[in-house]
């Protein structure tokens, strides 16, 4: 049985004349809320005790209360079921080194409504628990450093899919850097840049072409013309002969969003495909 966290068998110490309001948060765990005896409040039962860590230690019961403070290090921080920890558990949680951490629950359990949760360098943030799942509150949001942002820059056309017939290819990678964005060619189905993190990205799309282009989001093989207003990132049409073209855009992608390059297959003089993820959240 748990007490503000503190382990069962331990105390929880009250001054003299202090008031204690025990609310039962579980049938295991208990919150107190105590007023001194000057009237001023004394919020918790303890003072928040600080744990430095380098590597994944799982996050368990023990660390109820807990602020988690990663010193270094680029890992994926593990979590006990959300059953086991119950409804009520929290800890405090910060990047405060130089690495990335990704946060990963249990098995197919959720934080903030996704699999899992990156965490750069001077994040903070409060972990809490609904018994099957986690939400988490930012306290600070961190800062981007050298090496952790995303970029994939392809150049040469090299046709579009067999299959999708709308799906441009390419034949150079000229750049292919960091893990926000996974590069795929197909021969099939076309060129695919699945989004691994959530965050902002900049996209531009050169095409020598008549016709439509367009940026497109979680796309098949759809057309300039058949898209959805929420598929078509950015677009431009101009049925005149072929010519340079480029359309771009600024958006927020979520893990599992796919990116794809739509235009006409034809005749190629230059292509180039541009993704960039620029922040992060």
């Amino acid at each position: 049985m748990l007490i503000d966290g503190v382990a069962s068998g331990a105390t929880v110490t009250c001054a003299a004349n202090d008031q204690v309001l025990v609310k039962s948060v579980s049938t295991t765990q208990f919150k107190l809320s105590r007023v001194k005896y000057d009237g001023t409040a004394q919020v918790g039962g303890s003072s928040v005790v600080r744990s430095a860590r380098t590597t994944n230690t799982i996050l368990a019961a023990g660390d109820n209360g807990t602020l988690i403070d990663i010193t270094s290090g680029t890992f994926s921080q593990t979590f006990t079921a959300a059953a086991t920890l119950g409804s009520g558990w929290f800890c405090y949680y910060r990047n405060n080194g130089t690495g990335v951490v990704t946060l990963d629950p249990n098995a197919a359990e959720l934080i903030d409504g996704a699999a899992t949760l990156i965490m750069y360098p001077g994040d903070a943030r409060l972990f809490q628990c609904t018994g099957t799942e986690f939400t988490t509150i930012r306290i600070k949001a961190g800062v981007s450093v050298a090496g952790v942002l995303s970029r994939v820059y392809l150049t040469a056309g090299n046709g579009n899919g067999s299959t999708n017939t709308n799906i441009r290819r390419f034949t150079t990678a000229t750049v292919n850097t960091g893990t926000a964005i996974t590069y795929a060619d197909s021969a099939t189905n076309g060129a695919t840049f699945t989004i691994n993190e959530p965050g902002f990205y900049y996209i531009k799309f050169w095409d020598d072409i008549s016709g439509g282009i367009a940026i497109g989001l979680n796309i098949s093989n759809e057309s300039y013309g058949q898209m959805t207003v929420t598929q078509r990132l950015a677009a431009d049409y101009d049925p005149a002969a072929a010519h340079l073209r480029e359309v771009s855009c600024v958006t927020y992608l979520v893990a599992g969003d796919i990116i794809k390059a739509s235009s006409a297959s034809g005749a190629i003089s230059y292509v180039a495909f541009d993704i960039n993820k620029i922040a992060h959240v």
